[in-house]
C-alpha cells in the first residue's frame, strides 16, 4: 500500500512542531493534520506542489510503500524505492558528538555541497 509519509520527511529535516508548520505554510489545521497521521485517501495537486516547493522535494519523497502480501518479489518493482524508509538519526546530535576535525570535515563536505547545488540553478 501506498501511503502519504509526510511526518517522516519533516523529521528528517528536523522541523520541531510539524503542525505549527504546516500551519504557518497555509495549511488549515484539519489539512495539516490530516497530512501528518498519514489520514488522506487522496491529496490535492496543489497540496502535493505546496509541500514539495515548502520542503525542497520530489513527489517520490512525500509517499512510503509497503508491498502487501500478493507481492511476492518486491524489490523487481520501481515503488520498491519508497520501501523501508525510516526516519534518519537527528543531524545535530550526531554533529555535537564528533571531534574537532571530523567537524572541519564535515563542514568542508557541507560546502562543497553547497556550491555544487548552487551551480545546477
Amino acid at each position: 500500500m501506498i501511503k502519504l509519509d509526510v511526518a517522516r520527511l519533516l523529521q528528517d529535516k528536523e522541523i520541531s512542531n510539524p503542525l505549527h508548520f504546516l500551519k504557518k505554510s497555509g495549511f488549515n489545521y484539519h489539512t495539516a493534520y490530516r497530512l501528518l497521521n498519514s489520514s488522506v485517501d487522496s491529496i490535492p495537486y496543489k497540496h502535493l506542489e505546496k509541500l514539495c516547493l515548502l520542503l525542497n522535494c520530489t513527489p517520490n519523497d512525500l509517499f512510503a510503500w509497503t508491498p502487501s502480501e500478493e507481492v511476492k518479489k518486491p524489490e523487481q518493482y520501481h515503488l520498491y524505492k519508497l520501501s523501508g524508509r525510516k526516519a534518519k538519526p537527528s543531524m545535530l546530535g550526531i554533529i555535537k558528538n564528533l571531534p574537532e576535525d571530523k567537524l572541519n570535515e564535515l563542514h568542508e563536505f557541507a560546502m562543497r555541497l553547497t556550491k555544487s547545488e548552487n551551480t545546477k540553478e
